[in-house]
């Protein structure tokens, strides 16, 4: 299966799920079809870590939308929450190809105006922290969630050039602003999991 049809897959569970209903056979049924063992973690690791956060990742997409409201549609917020959800939870997990491959499997105009937003400590500290600490550890948000984007940016910016480039045809050069590292007050735990290329 293509990245980009995984993704449609898992933007489909997302905004077909009722939450009236028994999720375990909703994900089970969602994802009969789906034989590749490795895709059907993935959709489905992703699909409840979604769910799970979903408060957290519509504070970032709606902020999102806010700072960029001429070249954003609010269609694609689902979208936004799965790659919100692999880019601050899951990344580590993913190999820089794999992520790579799931970015380039996106419209890159979208794809540049996430990037450009989850990757710049500013943005996410004036548009986006004030309304993640209502529900969520200060210590916690900025230690693990915009302290994990800090330490992450460097190993991704070949990714944003490349998608800048596709998008604008221009690059510039995000600029990082400095957090201090406080006591975490607690932690998150995943089981791993991965994709497997197709030979």
């Amino acid at each position: 299966m293509k990245f980009g049809e995984l993704i449609e897959l898992c933007i489909k569970m997302v905004e077909n799920f009722d939450p009236k209903k028994a999720v375990t056979a909703y994900v089970e049924d969602s994802l009969k079809e789906i034989s590749n063992p490795y895709e059907n973690v993935f959709i489905k690791q992703v699909f409840f870590g979604v769910i799970r956060y979903k408060t957290f990742l519509k504070a970032f997409s709606e902020s999102l939308f806010k700072a960029n409201s001429s070249n954003t549609n609010r269609s694609d917020a689902t979208l936004y929450w799965i790659f919100a959800y692999l880019t601050l939870f899951r990344i580590d997990e993913l190999s820089h190809d794999d992520y790579k491959r799931l970015i380039q499997s996106q419209d890159p105009v979208k794809m540049n105006v996430f990037l450009q937003f989850i990757y710049s400590v500013e943005a996410l500290k004036q548009h986006v922290r004030a309304e993640w600490i209502k529900e969520y550890d200060i210590s916690y948000i900025d230690e693990t969630i915009i302290g994990t984007i800090q330490k992450n940016v460097s190993g991704v910016s070949d990714i944003l050039s490349m998608v800048e480039k596709k998008a604008t045809g221009k690059v510039v050069l995000l600029s990082l602003i400095h957090i201090s590292e406080p006591t975490r007050r607690y932690a998150i735990s995943y089981a791993v999991f991965c994709l497997k290329k197709k030979n």
